[in-house]
């Protein structure tokens, strides 16, 4: 359908959160609105990740065949942090631990095989949702 939408996710309280998804269609006129709410289970993720202080953001360069760089925020509240990397069959590859004072950890991916990874931060007792490396 042409035309364009955008998403909200309403946290309605602890343990329930409403995605409320607007699509516009610009192909008829007067264009139509067609609004759709999911229920979403559990907390919202990120909600989660400013309350512990904690931020994973995305990988550069990705796809890379030698090095990324994976920036991240850690509150200085956090006494233990470490970056974690997990292959396709969700096997724990790498770990090492990270500094809230630097915000970015440079990784060289000559040591991993080709494919697709997942890197999360666990930082006393949070785990981040998890982010993807292609390694070319």
């Amino acid at each position: 359908m042409p035309g364009g939408g955008y998403s909200v996710v309403y946290k309605i309280d602890e343990d329930i959160a409403n995605l409320l998804v607007y699509v516009y269609d610009f192909s008829v006129s007067p264009f139509t609105v067609l609004t759709e709410v999911y229920s979403i289970p559990g907390v919202p993720y990120y909600v989660n990740e400013v309350g512990m202080g904690v931020k994973l953001k995305n990988a550069f360069p990705n796809p890379t065949s030698s090095y990324t760089t994976i920036p991240y925020t850690i509150s200085n509240k956090v006494a233990n942090a470490k970056i974690v990397i997990y292959n396709e069959l969700g096997v724990e590859v790498y770990r090492n631990h990270i500094s809230p004072s630097s915000n970015n950890f440079k990784l060289n991916t000559k040591q991993f095989s080709k494919g697709a990874y997942f890197y999360i931060i666990i930082a006393d007792g949070y785990s981040s949702p998890s982010r993807k490396i292609i390694i070319q």
